[in-house]
């Protein structure tokens, strides 16, 4: 089972860095670039190609966006690279110079809510909430503020599964599916919410809810991810109960499943539960 999972993430890595060593001459490929690196771990240098990115497009949408993607990479920076009081101060750095150098840009209510969820997904509950608040206050008007006030939602359930308030947690999501109803966030929202079940090692509640996404939104993007962490869920819950036999049966499921042979994120995942072997 070891060798297995092994061998699964011995070919992410060399489809990972293979990626990473390409050479890129645009704007969209240097984005492209960076998110590799930062998959493979290359905080500083993807940190740099960002910074570059603005220095070749001063001014631009895509200056905006490099400064966007600053602000997300330290709000969820390990202490490798840097430590966590110069990614504080690094983010928000690069909040600043968003607001105040785009402030007339139609994009940067956006930019600041995509922000705020980089931050709730690292766990930072109190500047991601005060981001919200600040688009609400500062866009009253505009369709974005539904937005910032799902994710607000959505930390209060994050912050309860965290607690380890579940019941709570359980009641808050409830309400927020009926407060939010087809809203395009859904299937995101409560990929977040499984995913925090699986950190805080709540493994059955994780794999309902990965369940829930693919049952109740089978076309989303987060779907065949669901799929995925639902399986991996189902493993470390074996894991823990030391049924190794029924372990290595559960990753046999999941290879075999054809749905998630192309998917990138199946051997990220399998990667994950192995560090938990080694």
């Amino acid at each position: 089972m070891h060798t297995k999972l092994f061998f699964v993430c011995l070919v992410a890595g060399g489809i990972f860095f293979g990626a990473a060593k390409q050479a890129f001459g645009d704007a969209a490929a240097d984005f492209e670039r960076a998110n590799v690196l930062k998959k493979v771990g290359e905080r500083q240098e993807c940190e740099q190609v960002y910074k570059d990115i603005i220095k070749n497009y001063p001014g631009t949408d895509t200056a905006l966006r490099g400064w966007e993607e600053i602000a997300i990479l330290n709000a969820s920076i390990g202490s490798k690279f840097k430590t966590a009081q110069q990614a504080r101060k690094d983010g928000n750095a690069a909040i600043e110079k968003l607001t105040t150098d785009f402030s007339g840009s139609a994009l940067l209510p956006t930019s600041l809510c995509n922000i705020a969820a980089a931050y709730s997904w690292a766990a930072n509950f109190k500047d991601a909430n005060d981001l919200y608040q600040r688009v609400i206050e500062k866009y009253p008007d505009k369709g974005i503020v539904r937005k910032a006030r799902l994710g607000i939602a959505r930390i209060r359930v994050l912050s309860l599964i965290k607690a380890g308030n579940i019941q709570a947690a359980e009641t808050e999501t409830v309400k927020l599916l009926e407060d939010f109803s087809g809203d395009a966030e859904l299937p995101v929202t409560l990929y977040a919410i499984a995913k925090r079940y699986r950190w805080c090692k709540q493994y059955q509640k994780a794999k309902s809810t990965f369940e829930q996404v693919v049952q109740q939104y089978p076309d989303s993007e987060y779907a065949p991810k669901a799929k995925v962490y639902a399986g991996t869920a189902t493993i470390l819950e074996l894991m823990h109960s030391g049924d190794y036999t029924a372990v290595e049966q559960a990753i046999d499921r999941l290879l075999a499943d054809t749905g998630l042979r192309d998917e990138p994120e199946l051997p990220v995942a399998l990667c994950r539960v192995a560090g938990g072997l080694f």
